[in-house]
């Protein structure tokens, strides 16, 4: 969702730098390309889940409010070294096999 003043549409390569990008590939991921999308509550409303790993004070009341979100703790350092991105590309990967498992 990002921060309430921040817009939509943002090139995700504005906002990363090339060795994000790089790291990101390495995994399969082609994220360059990609622009920000900003959830609302009529997605919200279509979706059987939904994982948000939003920071306060940038929560949005449909959100905090929702029953089907799961709230996952991850950390958002602002300077990032690549064994940090490894790390927390790891947890996110472990998380996203528990939740699969939980729900299959």
């Amino acid at each position: 969702t990002g921060a309430i003043d921040e817009p939509e549409g943002q090139k995700l390569s504005y906002l990363f730098t090339q060795s994000f990008f790089a790291d990101m590939q390495a995994h399969g991921l082609a994220l360059e390309s990609k622009y920000t999308k900003r959830l609302t509550p009529e997605m919200l409303k279509n979706s059987t889940i939904v994982i948000s790993m939003v920071e306060q004070p940038y929560i949005p009341d449909f959100l905090a409010k929702d029953s089907r979100v799961i709230w996952w703790n991850v950390p958002n350092p602002s300077i990032v070294t690549p064994k940090m991105r490894e790390a927390i590309y790891q947890q996110l990967e472990d998380m996203v096999k528990k939740l699969l498992e939980k729900e299959l």
